[in-house]
């Protein structure tokens, strides 16, 4: 028997929500978590629930085939059978309270100032704030100064980067740092797939707002805005599960929110 302890359940209303069908599932024997993709009067929904063990899963899975969601629409009938592969359970991320306008007004400060100090790699290769060893006054700020003109003369540009290089930085990463975990970063997508696919993807998850798609080291990789953390969330793990032309795709969430 497979070690896949996950069910994928299909056959549903295009009016079913999240809840419905979490009560659905809930209170099945081994119930561990469970996601859906599309519904909510949008796509065609299609679920996955997450048991203990696999005995458990295929327990569930035949309680439910052969059975219809929904009594206005007793002909249709769910589709059940294992999945590919298993859900992967995430912690619940409760959503951040809405900043105060004098602290928002803070942070917006803060990170025009941040963005207004060089980045200098030192011969380890770690990233530093030029602009904060400046600050502190101690005698290893001058070395390190020095080296940053050095690095400034030899190679040319902003922090080690080529003046035609910072031009080309996308808008994602010219992003202001606020309201973090609203956004995913899709990476191993095969070669080949179409924007206009990735789009048709992501576009049906819920809480989409919309997406860049750029190519970074010859690959391509999609960034996609969410309403809000609990909806990339949702979008992340239902991700989780998609397989493009036989590839599982990498999903994560982004480390600052794409501005559309």
């Amino acid at each position: 028997m497979s070690n896949i302890s996950t069910i994928c359940v299909r056959g549903l209303p295009d009016s079913c929500t999240r809840r419905e069908f979490r009560n659905m599932v809930a209170m099945m024997p081994g119930y561990c978590d469970s996601s859906l993709s599309g519904g909510e009067s949008r796509t065609h929904a299609t679920g996955f629930v997450k048991f203990d063990d696999p005995e458990s899963a295929s327990d569930a899975m035949q309680k439910l085939a052969a059975h219809s969601f929904d009594l206005a629409e007793p002909e249709r009938m769910m589709k059940v059978e294992m999945a590919k592969r298993d859900l992967e359970q995430r912690a619940y991320v409760p959503p951040r309270p809405a900043p105060r306008p004098q602290v928002l007004q803070q942070l917006q400060q803060h990170h025009q100032q941040q963005q207004q100090q060089p980045y200098l790699m030192d011969l380890y290769g770690s990233s530093q704030m030029y602009g904060d060893i400046r600050q502190t006054g101690s005698s290893y700020a001058a070395p390190m100064q020095l080296a940053y003109q050095q690095q400034q003369q030899h190679q040319g540009g902003y922090g080690g980067m080529s003046e035609a290089s910072s031009r080309k930085r996308s808008r994602y990463d010219q992003a202001p740092a606020l309201g973090l975990g609203d956004t995913l970063c899709i990476r191993k997508i095969p070669e080949g797939t179409s924007e206009q696919r990735l789009r048709s993807l992501v576009s049906e998850l819920h809480g989409f707002q919309g997406m860049n798609y750029v190519r970074a080291g010859g690959q391509p990789v999609v960034f996609a805005l969410f309403n809000d953390a609990d909806c990339a969330q949702d979008a992340m793990r239902s991700l989780q599960s998609v397989e493009l032309d036989g590839h599982a795709v990498s999903v994560e969430v982004a480390r600052r929110s794409l501005q559309l």
